[in-house]
């Protein structure tokens, strides 16, 4: 499977019947997955913080629990992952996170007020994450996921930002008869 996130600007204009057209301008993520087969049942669990800033600033930091590995080698229990981009375009690799998943979530329930730094181009930022709305939904053939995405608001070193925070979490209980029963043998 191939996956890529890419950060970036919606521009253009909105015209309503009745009313001056408006210009806009909004902070976007595309994030984008494709292959044959995605194995959501490898995942034990993940949080991303996908978040825009006032500034321009940019970033996704994550961190990702894949306990199910065929070599010791590479066995991923916890695994930070992120970059950052700064109002001027530049891009940063996230460095470094104290976010852990084993205080954050674990019996299912994802903290809707919470907090935690990260390093990037040599710069600490302290990120303060509230939870607005939530959507949860199932993925996987067998439903092996079951995803927590909230709408947040975020207060990063005194910058106010909004976002998406993305929960995974490994979904035991399979897909209901009522989905199930129809599909083709």
């Amino acid at each position: 499977q191939t996956h890529y996130e890419q950060f970036g600007w919606l521009r253009g204009t909105i015209t309503v019947e009745g009313f001056a057209p408006q210009k806009l301008i909004m902070g976007s993520m595309r994030d984008h997955s494709y292959g044959k087969k995605r194995e959501w049942k490898y995942l034990h669990r993940y949080a991303f913080h996908m978040v825009t800033l006032e500034d321009g600033t940019q970033f996704n930091v994550g961190v990702v629990s894949q306990p199910i590995t065929t070599s010791v080698q590479f066995y991923l229990s916890f695994l930070e992952m992120g970059y950052l981009y700064t109002p001027v375009g530049e891009m940063h690799s996230v460095s470094w996170t104290d976010f852990d998943l084993a205080y954050h979530g674990e019996g299912g329930t994802p903290p809707s007020d919470y907090g935690f730094r990260f390093r990037a181009g040599g710069k600490l930022y302290n990120v303060q994450c509230l939870v607005q709305d939530v959507s949860e939904f199932y993925i996987g053939f067998e439903w092996e996921a079951r995803i927590v995405e909230r709408l947040c608001l975020f207060i990063v070193n005194g910058r106010r930002g909004w976002g998406i925070s993305e929960w995974n979490y490994r979904h035991h209980g399979g897909r209901p008869k009522e989905y199930s029963s129809t599909d083709p043998q």
